[in-house]
């Protein structure tokens, strides 16, 4: 009962908090926009470069697939990979409280019978990638433009996170015999019943990080050079389609503005606060409020209908295993 109330508690907070990030981002959108110009200019825009960006996207999700991948040991197939990645990238992007990895641990457990702490593991050695790229690519472009505080501060003190999750999970893998030794010390001397299990899930957890530190860093390295390469030129050539100049500088910025912006707790389908850092972000080149929209609109749409359409098979995929039990929790040895 205290469990429920204390759930319900917190989805209530998320929403109040998601309607006042909408209230304040829906007028920093469209307050003062011609949104007819807006629409001749979408109107007017060419699909040629839409298209591009649509397949890019759509590679980007396949390469992110084949990246996890390479964190199973023994290997997993890729269209359970594929299946269980796009349907979380929706969840994350259409529900709070990031619901995506638990539905990217529910698809992979019913279709691999995978241990669900082994599964958590690899998210998290994924996330922590990203989250090392994204501070290296901030870094990197820092000398090239003025950020505002606003996204300056809060890439730092992420930057001191994740160099301190690195230390941690570094410090786990090199000592990783010895917190076995000591995890079965705690289990003889405190935990006689539930010492083994916990040591047991402790080991696959880590064992999702154990890439990192064998041969397997370099492809899983190439790999997020390789996504974010392509997420950066997503952006980019979205500007051929409308009257813009094309910039690989404005297309960086504007991948990390949102990559941050986009984590903050919103509206179902991120509406407002995604317009809104789009329009922030082109402001600060000179874009007219009424082509950043558009670019924003069009940049949105680009990210949404292809994962949705790419979802529609897999989903109705586990609706039809849902007649199938779901595995007991498989522990390795």
């Amino acid at each position: 009962m205290g469990y429920t109330f204390r759930v319900q508690k917190t989805f209530a907070l998320q929403a109040v908090w998601a309607l006042l990030v909408f209230a304040v981002a829906a007028p920093l959108t469209f307050w003062g926009v011609s949104l007819e110009e807006v629409w001749r200019i979408m109107r007017e825009a060419d699909w040629r470069p839409i298209a591009l960006a649509v397949v890019l996207f759509v590679l980007t999700l396949a390469a992110k697939s084949a990246r996890w991948q390479i964190f199973f040991e023994p290997g997993i197939r890729f269209s359970s990979i594929l299946s269980a990645l796009i349907i979380g990238v929706v969840v994350n992007f259409f529900l709070p409280a990031r619901l995506g990895e638990v539905a990217r641990l529910y698809v992979l457990r019913r279709r691999e019978h995978a241990p669900g702490a082994q599964i958590l593991g690899t998210i998290g050695a994924e996330k922590l990638v990203d989250l090392v790229a994204l501070c290296a690519l901030t870094l990197a472009i820092t000398p090239f433009v003025l950020l505002p505080d606003w996204l300056r501060d809060p890439s730092l003190r992420v930057s001191m996170l994740a160099l301190g999750a690195i230390l941690v999970i570094a410090v786990s893998i090199v000592l990783n015999k010895r917190l076995q030794t000591a995890g079965r010390w705690l289990k003889a001397t405190f935990f006689r019943r539930a010492g083994l299990g916990i040591a047991r899930q402790a080991h696959l957890t880590l064992a999702g990080f154990a890439p990192l530190r064998q041969r397997k860093v370099l492809p899983i390295g190439l790999w997020t050079f390789v996504i974010w390469a392509m997420m950066i030129a997503t952006n980019w050539i979205l500007f051929l389609a409308l009257p813009m100049r094309p910039s690989w500088l404005i297309a960086t910025v504007l991948l990390i503005v949102l990559q941050v912006g986009v984590a903050v707790p919103s509206v179902p389908g991120k509406i407002g606060i995604y317009q809104a850092l789009v329009n922030l972000t082109l402001a600060l080149f000179g874009i007219s409020r009424e082509l950043a929209l558009s670019y924003g609109m069009l940049l949105y749409l680009v990210n949404v209908i292809p994962e949705l359409i790419v979802m529609v098979p897999f989903a109705w995929q586990e609706v039809y295993r849902l007649r199938e039990p779901l595995p007991t929790a498989q522990v390795a040895e």
